[in-house]
């Protein structure tokens, strides 16, 4: 099964998108240092302009991401997972393409603002979370 299938299932996606917005909740508040701390102080000032924008994010950014991950998951062959990981800076640029598109297109300035103060560690972070995507997408895939 593809995650774009998945994602047509609406109780499935509902299940999807709660793991989604607890990973990113996760991988958030492991995040340590200093970057870590701008990342941190970055999330709360989101979740206060918007509440509920994590899973908000999710839900916009599931259709997109879904395709570039069922890309980078097919390429996998026996251990999806493991490819994921191994590349997982060829990963993060690409999802952090889908997000950088739709932040080109929106047309809220202060999340806009926000976003490209964030964007230039982006890559780290991602990156760094896509174990953690790797085991969600494995537990629903599989």
């Amino acid at each position: 099964m593809t995650l774009a299938a998945l994602i047509t299932d609406p109780a499935a996606k509902a299940r999807l998108i709660d793991g989604c917005v607890q990973a990113v909740e996760s991988e958030v508040r492991a995040k340590s240092g200093l970057s870590g701390m701008a990342l941190k102080a970055g999330y709360a000032a989101f979740q206060k302009v918007k509440p509920g924008m994590t899973r908000a994010g999710v839900v916009r950014l599931l259709p997109g991401m879904a395709v570039v991950l069922d890309r980078h998951w097919s390429e996998g062959g026996a251990d999806p997972s493991a490819h994921l990981i191994a590349h997982r800076g060829r990963v993060a640029d690409d999802l952090l393409g889908v997000t950088d598109d739709i932040a080109a297109r929106s047309r809220h300035a202060t999340l806009v603002r926000m976003y490209r103060a964030l964007r230039g560690t982006a890559h780290e972070h991602v990156a760094a979370g896509v174990p953690r995507l790797a085991a969600l997408l494995a537990e629903h895939l599989r």
